[in-house]
């Protein structure tokens, strides 16, 4: 679910607003911030959970809006504007991981919540290399750094994992509760 974060904003966000969306060179570099921006109002996430005492329910809310977000803007074509608030509310929903590293910490005996802190970091920031990697690889294989329909593909990677992710959640969820 890191790869609004990882995936778009760090790297290939610039290139698919350039290309898929024919947006001045200005313009495309600025909106994949907006997602940074967002991130900050993250801690929102926790209020969120911690008033609903719902942090996996919160999780998965984070999750569909995400895939939501960017299904919406692989498959429609959105005003400057409109993807700027799209991509704030998007950076909101990636301090997921805030409350996600926080959950992994309640799953352990207390002196050992901060090795599990450190190490669910871990695991998000290796599957940003994941985004990377495999957004890279999908560009390539579907017509490379100048085709629109190979960004269009390649960022397809971010909803589908974010999908996956959230389903992973939904199913962490759904053992808890029985």
């Amino acid at each position: 679910m890191v790869g609004p974060l990882e995936g778009f904003a760090d790297v290939w966000g610039t290139e698919f607003f350039k290309k898929v969306y024919t947006m001045d060179p200005t313009i495309a570099a600025s909106l994949p911030s907006m997602t940074y921006f967002g991130m900050c109002c993250g801690p929102v996430l926790s209020l969120i959970a911690e008033k609903t005492r719902s942090y996996l329910g919160t999780i998965i809310g984070a999750g569909i809006i995400m895939t939501a977000g960017f299904l919406w803007m692989l498959f429609g074509q959105i005003a400057p504007a409109i993807v700027g608030c799209l991509l704030f509310v998007v950076g909101v929903c990636c301090a997921y991981q805030i409350v996600a590293i926080y959950k992994a910490s309640t799953y352990v005996p207390e002196d050992v919540s901060g090795l599990t802190t450190a190490v669910a970091n871990m695991i998000i920031m290796i599957f940003g290399y994941v985004f990377h990697a495999a957004i890279g690889k999908v560009v390539s294989m579907t017509g490379g750094i100048n085709s629109a329909h190979a960004f269009i593909y390649g960022i397809s990677v971010i909803p589908c994992a974010t999908f996956l992710g959230t389903l992973g959640f939904i199913v962490i969820a759904k053992t808890k509760a029985d």
